[in-house]
């Protein structure tokens, strides 16, 4: 869906992670989550986050790393897949 690159070169990707097929809800709850993949040069393997609401729809989201190894994650959930209401979250994630 997106990415990003930090000033040491490590590089975010952002992608939408369905588990079944690829329906937005699966009875009433959500059928994904998003993953970030770090990707550094000096590791063979990306790391990995999630990013997940539990019961809630995620309906945008989008990171920033920052300076000081964290990442900075934000977007917009409804509580239902054809919500008229939507809410705003904002994360704080902490890396190595």
């Amino acid at each position: 869906m997106s990415f990003s690159v930090d000033n040491s070169g490590k590089v975010y990707i952002l992608g939408k992670n369905y588990f079944e097929k690829k329906d937005e809800s699966v009875g009433r709850k959500p059928n994904y989550n998003f993953k970030i993949l770090i990707l550094e040069s000096d590791k063979q393997t990306p790391s990995e986050l999630t990013i997940d609401l539990e019961d809630k729809f995620l309906i945008d989201v989008n990171i920033e790393p920052m300076e000081n190894g964290q990442i900075v994650c934000a977007g917009a959930y409804s509580e239902k897949v054809d919500a008229t209401k939507v809410e705003v979250f904002i994360i704080w994630q902490l890396i190595r």
